[in-house]
């Protein structure tokens, strides 16, 4: 069967295009999809080991942001091929998803030959329910950990269950929760595993619009069909993925600029974990880049790279606030605060720079600021445009009553 649409992500994105989630929690959702659609059937060689493209997600945001509808919605378009693939959603133990996917081998037929493979997607619309002391948090993200890079079979021998032996993994990982419950709930020790260094996480504090009141047309329809119809063909790609030449120089350029010593940047574990694993991460983007491609044949192009330089950005700096200190957390919210309050005051979704760095300036200097600014964007807050800072309706619409209309008119 031959692929119908051009680019399956950038199909994504239009096709969610109503959605009320901000833009970033579709992407990534959209990647999450691809990468369990592609499993372990495309690698890329990097000697004593082979990098296959699949992700550990994490969306964090307050509820009502659309986390986990954006993300079920493509759990729903992946249910709805025909792939072979194991899907186990929320509340899970150590010794239960070692069983389910011990049990849950897949053969498909690769070349003329048959072969074993257990591709399997988690999914937690609310993490707390899959890293609780009931479910023994400190275990699972241990066993979440030795899955990630795993290229060959997993075996587990303990004395209660035994040996059990996952032949050839591929995890997808995809969860949702709030922004406080990682410092206030998940143990510290599950945080120094290496659980999160190996996570891609994106944060979202609003939406981007109200939810449609309309029902999709003939042609969302039509393209829905079509993005199943194309993960279906996806799920039968196979081989090993290069580099363009002109990629190639480039990776290999930023590659060699990479740190050496992780401890150096960062005083948080899990922002080194990230620091360290970001060449992996470059790659496995670029993988999905190409392969969302219908011209792809496998081939890694320079934009391909390009798309996955920024995308890794983005993560970057959200990791990095994973481990800020309760100071810092209390700087971002104040800033918060003070812009709406600005807003509110001057009747404007549109605020000079200086007026914002007069209001906190008692309490954080410009180069913070501007930390704080980068990841409000991240957040879809407020804009940096020039030297104006344009902040998002929903992030002070709540606050409005008898100067609704005037303000709507400002946006």
């Amino acid at each position: 069967m031959d692929r119908q649409l051009n680019n399956w992500l950038k199909s994504y994105i239009y096709f969610t295009r109503f959605h009320e989630a901000q833009e970033q929690f579709h992407k990534w959702t959209a990647l999450t999809v691809l990468s369990s659609a592609v499993n372990r059937n495309c690698w890329m060689d990097a000697g004593y080991f082979k990098v296959f493209p699949n992700l550990y997600v994490l969306f964090i945001g307050p509820s009502g942001v659309g986390k986990s509808s954006s993300s079920g919605l493509g759990i729903e378009l992946l249910q709805s091929t025909s792939l072979k693939l194991n899907i186990y959603k929320d509340s899970i133990t150590s010794a239960a998803l070692l069983k389910f996917m011990s049990e849950s081998p897949i053969q498909m037929e690769i070349e003329g030959k048959r072969e074993l493979k257990t591709p399997t997607l988690l999914y937690a619309s609310e993490l707390g329910n899959l890293l609780s002391l009931r479910t023994g948090a400190e275990e699972l993200t241990l066993l979440l950990t030795e899955l990630f890079n795993k290229t060959g079979d997993h075996e587990d021998r303990t004395n209660s269950r035994g040996n059990i032996k996952i032949v050839k993994p591929c995890l997808n990982f995809h969860g949702c929760c709030f922004p406080g419950w990682i410092d206030e709930r998940l143990p510290s020790i599950s945080l120094r595993s290496g659980f999160f260094g190996r996570m891609l996480t994106i944060r979202a504090s609003s939406k981007r619009h109200h939810a449609p009141t309309t029902i999709l047309g003939e042609n969302d329809l039509i393209l829905r069909d079509q993005l199943i119809a194309d993960l279906e063909v996806v799920g039968a790609l196979y081989g090993e993925m290069v580099w363009e030449k002109e990629a190639k120089v480039v990776w290999q350029k930023w590659y060699n600029s990479q740190p050496l010593d992780f401890e150096a940047l960062s005083d948080h574990i899990e922002v080194e974990g990230f620091i360290a694993r970001k060449p992996q991460f470059v790659q496995r983007l670029a993988m999905l880049s190409s392969i969302s491609r219908k011209d792809s044949d496998l081939i890694i192009t320079i934009k391909d790279l390009e798309f996955a330089l920024i995308m890794i950005k983005e993560c970057e700096i959200v990791a990095k606030s994973l481990g800020v200190q309760t100071q810092d957390s209390r700087g971002m919210e104040a800033l918060k605060r003070s812009i709406r309050k600005l807003c509110i005051t001057k009747d404007t979704l549109e605020i000079d720079l200086r007026d914002v760095m007069m209001r906190v300036s008692k309490h954080m200097n410009k180069k913070k600021l501007m930390e704080y600014i980068e990841q409000l964007h991240l957040e879809g807050f407020a804009s940096l445009v020039g030297r104006k800072l344009r902040v998002s309706l929903d992030t002070v619409e709540h606050l409005i009553v008898k100067n609704s209309n005037k303000l709507e008119g400002s946006k």
